[in-house]
C-alpha cells in the first residue's frame, strides 16, 4: 500500500534537501577560496651571463590564519646558484600572516659567466603548515652582453717639449 505524503512534509523534506544543498556548496567554496599564492613583480627578465639578480618575493595568504611556509627551489639550470634570504640570512622558511605579505623574503640568482644564450627557467616552491602551495616561474633570457670593438690611435705617437 502507498502512502500519502501530505503537502507539510513534501515541503519540509524539499526544503532540508535546499539547506543540505546549500551548506554542500558553501563548504566547497570556503575551502576553495583559501591559499596561498607566491609572487614577484617581474618574473621575466632579460639578464647576461655572470649576472646576480635579487627577486623580492610577496605571499598572499587566504588560510584564515598565519602559518609557516617552507620554501625550496624546484628547479633550477645546472651550475645556477639560488637560495633565500630574510632578514641578511639564509633562509628555508617564512612565516606568513593572513593576507598580503611582501618584502619579508628575496630569492638570490647567481647565473654563472659561462652561461650560454637562451632562455631558462627556475621554479620556486612556497608550500604551508596546512597543504596550501603554490609555485613561482621566473622566466629568464641570457643575452649575449655586446662588448664594442674600440680602437685608439693618437695622431702624435711621441712628443718632446
Amino acid at each position: 500500500m502507498m502512502k500519502m505524503i501530505s503537502r507539510r512534509g513534501l515541503r519540509a523534506g524539499l526544503v532540508l534537501c535546499l539547506l543540505t544543498a546549500a551548506l554542500c556548496i558553501w563548504t566547497l567554496t570556503a575551502g576553495a577560496a583559501g591559499g596561498l599564492e607566491l609572487s614577484t613583480t617581474f618574473p621575466g627578465l632579460t639578464v647576461n651571463a655572470g649576472d646576480s639578480l635579487s627577486f623580492p618575493l610577496e605571499f598572499d595568504s587566504t588560510l584564515g590564519s598565519g602559518q609557516s611556509v617552507g620554501l625550496s627551489v624546484a628547479s633550477i639550470p645546472e651550475g645556477w646558484e639560488g637560495y633565500f634570504t630574510g632578514n641578511n640570512s639564509e633562509i628555508t622558511q617564512v612565516y606568513v600572516r593572513n593576507g598580503e605579505n611582501s618584502g619579508d623574503v628575496t630569492f638570490e640568482l647567481k647565473i654563472p659567466a659561462d652561461a650560454e644564450n637562451g632562455a631558462y627557467t627556475v621554479t620556486l616552491n612556497a608550500v604551508g603548515e596546512s597543504g596550501a602551495a603554490d609555485s613561482l616561474t621566473l622566466q629568464l633570457q641570457v643575452a649575449a652582453e655586446e662588448i664594442g670593438a674600440s680602437s685608439f690611435t693618437a695622431q702624435y705617437p711621441e712628443q718632446e717639449g
